[in-house]
């Protein structure tokens, strides 16, 4: 993709960013291919699986099975727009910060759908609600505690339950000595609770690190 949009044309190498799972990408991508990108920028990324109240709920959902999507049980359908983005959740659980971001996130992650009855159309998910119990992360796991010749930074919310679980003993593979930079009052979703932050935080990192100017990302 870096490729297809012209990233490195400007004669110097891209700087590539990404929050959670896009992050953990952005960290096997400079284990494994550090030639591609000049700097790496991860966003509240940790390395552990789901919390704990999420596989709890996802065992009950299993249990019941009825709203699991499979070949022949597709994602559930709601009858209104409405009912469809009150069942909306953020992952890890946490509170909005400015709900307005929340909303604008759940209503582009809905498309139209028809209903299982036949009697009009609906509203489901664009995403696949079971992506977690699919996903083989077994590729992965080599790189992990690979030597990261990649600068790195690192930017977590102050109160990430990623980083209260890394604190609390979950291995971090990040590299030694990384630079790590704290948002306060926000959670896992830095984005949504304190947007200007963030930004203000990647700007000044790409004004000033790993050289100042010139950088794409």
């Amino acid at each position: 993709m870096a490729r297809a949009t012209g990233l490195y044309e400007g004669g110097a190498k891209p700087v590539y960013i990404g929050h959670s799972f896009g992050g953990g990408q952005v960290f096997f991508a400079a284990a494994t291919n550090p030639e591609n990108m000049r700097a790496a920028i991860l966003v509240d990324t940790g390395f552990g699986g789901p919390p704990p109240e999420v596989v709890a709920e996802r065992q009950k959902r299993a249990e019941q099975v009825r709203n699991i999507p499979t070949a022949d049980r597709p994602s559930r359908v709601y009858p209104t727009l409405e009912a469809a983005l009150d069942r909306f959740r953020l992952m890890p659980p946490q509170p909005a910060g400015n709900a307005y971001i929340a909303d604008f996130i759940a209503r582009r992650s809905l498309k139209r759908a028809p209903l299982p009855d036949k009697s009009g159309e609906g509203w489901t998910w664009r995403f696949d609600p079971t992506m977690w119990e699919k996903l083989d992360r077994t590729g992965m796991m080599p790189q992990l505690g690979a030597t990261i010749e990649t600068p790195m930074v690192h930017i977590y919310g102050a109160q990430s339950r990623i980083i209260e679980r890394r604190k609390s003993g979950e291995p971090s593979f990040f590299p030694k000595n990384m630079l790590e930079i704290e948002i306060p009052d926000s959670h896992h979703h830095i984005m949504i609770d304190q947007p200007l932050a963030l930004v203000a935080a990647i700007r000044a990192i790409l004004a000033t690190w790993p050289a100042a100017g010139g950088d794409s990302a």
